[in-house]
């Protein structure tokens, strides 16, 4: 048996496994869209020109403490 045959038996041999790996599958990636969710706006800043912003809206010595 070559190296490639392997891949050809394995759903035939391990069919009555593979609804169960696509349910735990499906599963994850809601878990981790919940996740992407959750952390969502600690990544606001990541898409922030954050020179352009602090150029027009901070415009007080007390900005800078608040924000700082």
């Amino acid at each position: 048996m070559g190296p490639t045959e392997i891949f050809k038996l394995m759903p035939e041999q391990n069919s009555t496994h593979l609804k169960t790996v696509y349910n735990k599958a499906e599963e994850l990636f809601a878990n981790l869209n919940k996740q992407r969710l959750e952390y969502m706006p600690w990544t606001a800043l990541g898409n922030l020109d954050i020179q352009t912003y602090i150029e027009q809206n901070f415009t007080s010595v007390q900005d800078w403490e608040d924000n700082f």
